[in-house]
């Protein structure tokens, strides 16, 4: 039976075939049909009983008076969304200030270890990023300057780290 494709649908399994998930277009319009209609049928089977209880629970806990109103759901969520904001500003001056370090290094750091600190700082590992700078400078003897020093411990600081790993 033949089916014809909107161009969108064949533009998109184009894009799945040149990512090289598939390797023809109608290898996948095969497999993601075959999953859709997988998908269908643990859909048609479930009769959400697994969901009873928690209903149930909810219900309970209404008429026990255990409820917020929507002004303390929107001031806690508030509290939690400037949480969220702060760490996540946090994060960026600590990625910053590694990277300047990180920078401030690379003339006396072979490649392999400053993409290795990288990789960390990618990844938010910001006190393992630290350490490993510095175990780094110590092993290969390379003489970090007094400005650099206090690099290393105000970064300690912020992170909560003791800045006294990062004396000579």
């Amino acid at each position: 039976m033949p089916i014809t494709l909107t161009p969108e649908q064949e533009l998109r399994l184009r894009a799945y075939v040149e990512r090289g998930d598939f390797g023809s277009i109608e290898d996948a319009a095969r497999c993601l049909l075959d999953e859709r209609l997988d998908e269908r049928d643990v859909e048609a089977d479930d009769d959400l009983a697994w969901a009873k209880p928690l209903v149930d629970e909810a219900l309970a806990e209404v008429e026990a008076g255990k409820t917020m109103s929507r002004e303390e759901h929107e001031r806690r969520n508030a509290i939690r969304l400037a949480a969220l904001k702060n760490q996540h500003d946090h994060w960026f001056k600590l990625q910053d200030l590694l990277l300047l370090l990180v920078d401030d290094l690379s003339s006396s750091i072979d490649q392999k270890n400053l993409q290795i600190c990288r990789e960390f700082i990618e990844h938010r590992e910001f006190g393992v990023a630290l350490e490993w700078l510095w175990s780094v400078a110590m092993e290969n003897n390379i003489s970090v300057s007094e400005t650099q020093k206090c690099s290393f411990h105000h970064l300690a600081e912020l992170m909560g780290m003791d800045s006294k790993q990062f004396e000579i």
